[in-house]
């Protein structure tokens, strides 16, 4: 919420207009990204129902930070757990 009071509310610092459109193309950038791990997390087979609806519900409501959350912990967890049983 700050990026978007930031360039209003002192104007003598940033005297550019293009700082008004970084929120949005970080928010795009932050949608398309959780969209793409939707989608993969949808294609493991082995993974209970219950886990991907929790996981999509988290990925498109709080998208910043579940993005580097499920990427970090749990995206090779569930690749690993998927090759163990579908062995491509």
């Amino acid at each position: 919420m700050t990026t978007y009071i930031f360039p209003t509310s002192f104007p003598w610092i940033i005297q550019n207009e293009n700082i008004y459109y970084f929120p949005e193309i970080i928010n795009s950038v932050s949608a398309i990204i959780s969209i793409i791990l939707v989608w993969r997390l949808w294609k493991f087979k082995n993974i209970l129902n219950d886990t991907k609806w929790l996981w999509t519900f988290f990925l498109l409501m709080f998208n910043s930070l579940a993005i580097v959350i499920y990427l970090w912990f749990f995206e090779e967890k569930y690749e690993t757990t998927n090759k163990k049983i579908n062995p491509r």
